[in-house]
């Protein structure tokens, strides 16, 4: 009989690995440079701040169960 516990700890394993295979290719995409993937990452929120969600003020729209919300803009 399999042990609940480990199986549970397997699937965390997997998890684990997809999110680092993940992270492996993003760094990939930029030549494993952390300051070309901050620029990038910079860039990004400059071009998409309207969707960037920050916590203190109420979001309006559909509900995505938590607390965060969009900052308002001036």
């Amino acid at each position: 009989m399999n042990n609940p516990t480990d199986e549970a700890w397997t699937e965390a394993d997997d998890i684990i690995e997809e999110v680092r295979e993940i992270r492996r290719k993003i760094s990939a995409r930029f030549d494993d440079d952390p300051v070309k993937l901050g620029e990038f990452l910079m860039e990004s929120q400059k071009r998409h701040g309207d969707r960037l969600v920050y916590p203190g003020t109420r979001s309006t729209g559909t509900s995505t169960g938590r607390d965060a919300v969009r900052r308002p803009t001036s």
